[in-house]
């Protein structure tokens, strides 16, 4: 028992240490984007809180995860290479430990490698949100804020100190992104309501959790500058029929959905799971709390059809995404009989295969656009007129998530227009234009 133990502790390490260092590389071969130089250029000047709050006040409530990003770029892009790494092996020993899968009961080295695979194969716009260094502020250090408030959660007790790291955890969970923060309040409120059916008490560590996130969430919503981002980049939107927006968007957001052969094959997945579980699990607890994250990772998704924008952008349903991963595995957190764990053995082989497939594909396309990008920023930091640079306009596939081109915006012919104004300060050039 002592030797498989320490054999399965062996091979977790190991396989963290080949996921940093998979995304070492990537990093350090991944230039800074658009954001990013801005970022980089406000760090670099010392002002990252203050900064922080004048981003709150006027542009983006996202205070910490805009904060999380500058903060790694004062090491600029080997410094935030580095970390970003580091922090993504933390979030896949977190999903692994959340997913119950590390549990000696569940212990499989398929199942820990299927977890893995699987976030490299769903994760909606992959590199946007796990290598694109705004990105990663915004969606992958929020997540694993969310992972761990949800880890705690989950386990919590009445003890003084899950009362005091609980709130706080739920206090910054609350204040992260719009919607994936509002599908983690969901699965606070569900898993309360299921720990009092099974056991007819509540947590006060639990209740201070959900209230604290709460309170984070509505600082977050009510930033006066997401107020002045909306009416600046979408003046009629609050002027429409709410019903009408909301519609609108819904449909917008499905056939992004369907457009989207991954998310797809991942719905078909997931009501498979579920299906499954229903039939089979008979721990009723860990399948309803499975499901609780199914729900808000659900609910995360469906809320982009309130919201102005983001309902067409992959890297806004990645957290929904996660949440929706590990209910699938809660939920399939259960000995199966041989006939159902073989097809489960089976189905997870194909998703290894697929995942590594779609990576390796999708890694040597944004090692393309990579050289692009690094070529033309070598124009502007060679040329010798630094009042005017022209530079060519760069081929990119949007569709591509495991490229930072999934989010990249191409200069324009407006030196005031967004990303121009953001490659002005940090190449120190006057006026940037595309020919």
């Amino acid at each position: 028992m002592i030797k498989k133990k320490r054999y399965s502790q062996f091979f977790i390490a190991l396989l963290l240490i080949i996921n940093f260092l998979i995304m070492l590389v990537w990093n350090l071969k991944t230039p800074l984007m658009d954001d990013d130089l801005w970022f980089r250029y406000q760090a670099v000047q010392g002002h990252i809180i203050r900064d922080g709050i004048q981003d709150y006040m006027t542009w983006n409530g996202r205070f910490w995860g805009q904060t999380f990003c500058r903060v790694s770029l004062l090491g600029g892009q080997k410094g935030s290479s580095i970390l970003n790494a580091f922090l993504f092996a933390i979030l896949i020993f977190l999903i692994l430990k959340i997913t119950d899968v590390l549990q000696d009961k569940n212990f499989s080295l398929l199942r820990i490698v299927t977890v893995i695979s699987t976030i490299y194969l769903f994760t909606p716009g992959f590199a946007s949100v796990f290598i694109w260094r705004a990105g990663v502020g915004n969606y992958m250090d929020t997540m694993l804020i969310y992972i761990s408030y949800l880890l705690l959660f989950v386990n919590a007790t009445n003890k003084k100190l899950a009362c005091l790291y609980l709130p706080i955890l739920g206090f910054f969970a609350g204040w992260g992104n719009e919607n994936t923060s509002g599908g983690v309040i969901l699965i606070s409120i569900l898993v309360i309501c299921i720990q009092y059916v099974f056991t007819k008490r509540f947590y006060l560590s639990q209740i201070l959790g959900l209230v604290f996130s709460l309170i984070g969430l509505a600082i977050l919503v009510m930033s006066p500058g997401g107020h002045n981002r909306l009416v600046t980049t979408h003046p009629n939107f609050l002027q429409e029929s709410i019903i009408r927006r909301t519609l609108s968007n819904f449909k917008q957001l499905v056939a992004f959905i369907l457009s989207q052969k991954q998310m797809v094959l991942f719905f078909v997945l997931l009501v498979l799971v579920i299906i499954v579980a229903t039939l089979y699990n008979k721990n009723r607890y860990q399948y309803l709390i499975g499901l609780s994250f199914v729900i808000g990772g659900v609910a995360s998704i469906l809320v982009l059809a309130f919201a102005p924008e983001g309902f067409n952008e992959s890297r806004a349903f990645s957290g929904g995404f996660i949440l929706m991963i590990v209910g699938i595995f809660k939920l399939l957190s259960f000995n199966a009989e041989n006939r159902i764990s073989l097809i489960i053995n089976i189905i997870s082989a194909l998703i290894i295969m697929l995942s590594f497939y779609r990576v390796v594909v999708g890694y040597k396309d944004a090692m393309v656009f990579n050289h692009n990008l690094s070529a033309r920023y070598s124009i502007i930091i060679n040329s010798k007129n630094k009042e005017n640079v022209y530079v060519e306009p760069i081929s990119y596939n949007s569709n591509n998530d495991y490229s930072i081109e999934n989010s990249f915006f191409e200069l324009t012919n407006d030196p005031n227009a967004f990303p121009n104004n953001v490659y002005e300060p940090y190449f120190k050039v006057k006026k940037i234009y595309l020919k």
